[in-house]
């Protein structure tokens, strides 16, 4: 039972560190709102590429996530990993591990909601936002504001 107890342990904590990077995503992804309303795309291309590493380092703990899931559902010949199935196959000595299993999966899964809905909102955002950039009034008020910037309106 102590290497039950050892993936266990190890999903809770590679379910904690994904948390944790996704927390740092949701943070992320509030710069990216206040970018795309300021219209600052070559800082908003580095919050992405941040962003786009934060997500690459969540998601190369699915591996181990895996790995320590068949290793359980092997160990306790459960046709496949789930908690309700883990909770039948052992004893009461795991009762800890498994309510903290179960504690940082219920704060993943809203997490994970938010940042998808957080994701299709940015990016309406920033579909929206493009879409009133090709305004021809906003391309002249554009021009007008380049040639001031550069002095061609000086003498008018």
């Amino acid at each position: 039972m102590e290497a039950i107890r050892s993936k266990i342990n190890e999903l809770i904590v590679s379910y904690q560190e994904q948390l944790n990077l996704y927390g740092q995503v949701r943070e992320m992804g509030l710069q990216e709102k206040e970018l795309i309303a300021e219209g600052r795309f070559s800082s908003l291309l580095e919050v992405l590429r941040e962003k786009g590493e934060l997500i690459k380092a969540a998601a190369d703990y699915d591996e181990q996530i895996a790995a320590a899931q068949a290793y359980i559902a092997d160990h306790l010949q459960l046709e496949a990993f789930s908690l309700p199935r883990l909770k039948q196959a052992v004893s009461d000595a795991l009762g800890n591990e498994l309510a903290a299993l179960e504690r940082v999966i219920a704060d993943l899964v809203p997490t994970l909601e938010t940042l998808e809905e957080q994701e299709r909102s940015n990016e309406a955002r920033l579909s929206e936002f493009l879409e009133r950039t090709k305004d021809p009034a906003i391309q002249r008020w554009r021009q007008m504001r380049a040639e001031r910037a550069y002095g061609r309106d000086r003498g008018k």
